[in-house]
């Protein structure tokens, strides 16, 4: 077993703009940090979501639906590592679709 006490971390907070993808700017966010790793965390609202599932046997991810709002993120939370030398995000979210049927 390899463990490592880091003397020294980093925590970045904040709120993306109204209106933007939530995985292109935090991807942006990485890289205008410099951030290698670390855990992604976060609640909030979205106008609508594109859901995905992804597809182990082809290595996709598959665009399954897209939900419009507006969207309340219960949860969020993912890691980023890097990826021939990019952001490489992981991200799975709990949804609630509250339209006229209500959320559940």
């Amino acid at each position: 077993m390899i463990v490592m006490k880091s003397k020294e971390s980093r925590r970045i907070i904040g709120r993306l703009d109204t209106g933007s993808d939530v995985y292109k700017s935090l991807k942006d966010l990485c890289k205008k940090h410099e951030l290698q790793s670390g855990d992604i965390r976060g609640v909030g609202y979205l106008k609508d979501a594109r859901l995905a599932i992804y597809d182990p046997d082809t290595a996709t991810f598959i665009e399954d639906e897209e939900a419009t709002g507006p969207v309340q993120v219960v949860n969020l939370m993912g890691n980023v590592s890097q990826r021939k030398g990019e952001p490489s995000l992981h991200l799975q979210s709990t949804l609630v679709l509250l339209g006229e049927s209500g959320g559940g």
